[in-house]
């Protein structure tokens, strides 16, 4: 994961002035989450599951079985995140009626 989302990786130009050839974090896989641009594999896998989520894919049956991961945990890491946003559309809401009204 850490290779493969490397912008070098896939023919982009370093945004931080890397030359490929000579960057460390490009020389080997093993080296790529150096990398100040990679993304670690977190990230990813919480986006196949909110994605299998938000399509009403069960949790208890598919998802963590695919995911390896504790259905629980998975129940409880979508009620924190529903409660993120909700606060940030709030946060949102006000700051646009705020704006609104200046």
């Amino acid at each position: 994961m850490y290779a493969w989302s490397r912008p070098c990786a896939i023919g982009k130009e370093c945004p931080v002035g890397e030359d490929p050839k000579t960057c460390p974090a490009a020389q080997t896989n093993n080296a790529a989450y150096d990398c100040p641009e990679s993304v670690s594999p977190h990230p990813v896998r919480r986006g196949y599951i909110t994605h299998f989520r938000a399509n009403g894919v069960p949790t208890a049956d598919v998802i963590s079985d695919r995911c390896d991961a504790d259905p629980e945990t998975i129940e409880r890491a979508r009620t924190i995140e529903i409660t993120d946003v909700r606060e940030n559309v709030a946060s949102a809401d006000v700051a646009e009626r705020v704006s609104y009204h200046e």
